[in-house]
């Protein structure tokens, strides 16, 4: 769906949606019965259509946000999203400037991936929980983490 806050439109892509169970191997599948998450992740043409539907011409600034990271694991742990070349793609033609990820489990700081910046807190689930603030009109995204008080 498309959502305008702040300022800013956020697209946000279901990349769990993106696969039929049946689409998915054998592996996937006992990933899903162990841990009630899915390993693999696609962004559907169906999914691009709508959020396309969605998209305003004064839409400055643009925000993707999708579970599955856009690169491979150094730890080959868990697996990027299936098609990161095509949404990475999509982001570059529709003026997406930034997209937020998840999925594997680590803190890390932005990277340019060919003129999209991936912007990934790793976790949100143990403390303390990070958070990223993105400043679009400085250019600049920090780390945070809540402490206890």
């Amino acid at each position: 769906r498309v959502e305008r806050v702040g300022g800013g439109t956020f697209l946000l892509f279901d990349s769990f949606g993106g696969l039929l169970r049946e689409d998915r191997d054998a592996a996937d599948r006992e990933c899903f019965e162990n841990t009630g998450c899915w390993g693999d992740g696609r962004i559907s043409p169906d999914q691009f259509e709508l959020i396309e539907q969605g998209l305003d011409a004064d839409d400055s600034t643009r925000i993707a946000v999708v579970h599955h990271h856009l690169e491979p694991s150094p730890a080959a742990k868990v697996n990027p999203l299936q098609n990161a070349d095509e949404f990475l793609e999509w982001c570059r033609l529709h003026n997406v400037g930034h997209v937020f990820v998840g999925h594997w489990h680590d803190t890390t700081e932005s990277r340019d991936i060919g003129g999209v910046t991936r912007l990934r807190i790793g976790r949100s689930t143990k403390f303390p929980y990070p958070f990223g603030l993105l400043d679009t009109e400085a250019g600049t995204y920090e780390i945070r983490a809540l402490r206890e008080q």
